[in-house]
């Protein structure tokens, strides 16, 4: 009872007691003024300068619980310069790969950017002081702002998004499309995302090629198709 008491009237020598030396929560100066504000008063007030906010552009991509969805589509208006916060519940992966609901979304408007591009061509556009995970030399890993990296930087990619969301319907309108190639007018169109159709899809992503217009190419067949060619027939 009296380290509660203790706790509650001083709260910012238990926010310094509980702090770790290592790992844990590593919180700016900032970030640490404004806990210490929200424990000792009942209201608190921020005034940040620009720029402050953490933020990815419009088409990075979030794993939810609809698919892989760009964060702009979840904002009513994307594309204008005007700062809005609306209330946008997304059921998401988190950086550990479960499952957590958001509350709020703010966009931010138009700021300046970096993209970050990894020797895997894995992409990342943010403002300049959006946290990205890296590796440093010790093999611990720390936070380091998009506008401190540099070339050589281990950054850290999440392999554990298994979520692809719950939605097998095909709903998009080929109508348009079929009116201009009328060769398709008769094709049946699939209408569900069965196991059949996702695995075809993944072959013609994969090893496929749709540049022909008369033709779908797959590579892997192809080559097999020349191996066995070659072994068979040309001896």
């Amino acid at each position: 009872m009296e380290f509660i008491s203790w706790s509650r009237f001083y709260p910012d020598l238990y926010l310094d007691l509980i702090r770790p030396k290592s790992g844990g929560l590593n919180l700016t100066m900032d970030q640490r003024v404004l806990m210490r504000a929200i424990v000792r008063f009942n209201s608190t007030y921020g005034v940040f300068s620009r720029g402050y906010g953490k933020c990815v552009s419009g088409d990075a991509l979030l794993f939810t619980n609809d698919g892989m969805r760009e964060i702009e589509s979840f904002f009513k208006s994307p594309k204008t310069n005007i700062e809005t916060v609306e209330p946008i519940n997304i059921s998401m992966a988190n950086k550990d790969g479960n499952i957590e609901t958001s509350v709020l979304g703010n966009y931010d408007g138009f700021k300046p950017t970096k993209k970050i591009i990894t020797r895997e061509r894995f992409e990342l556009e943010a403002t300049h002081v959006h946290p990205i995970m890296i590796m440093n030399s010790s093999g611990a890993l720390e936070w380091k702002k998009a506008e401190d990296l540099i070339v050589g930087d281990f950054i850290c990619i999440n392999r554990k998004n298994d979520v692809w969301g719950n939605k097998t319907k095909l709903d998009f309108d080929l109508t348009e499309f079929s009116k201009i190639k009328r060769k398709y007018q008769d094709l049946n169109y699939p209408i569900e995302l069965t196991k059949d159709f996702s695995y075809y899809m993944g072959l013609i992503i994969g090893d496929g090629c749709i540049t022909r217009h008369d033709k779908v190419i797959l590579l892997q067949l192809m080559m097999k198709c020349y191996f066995l060619w070659r072994i068979f027939i040309k001896q």
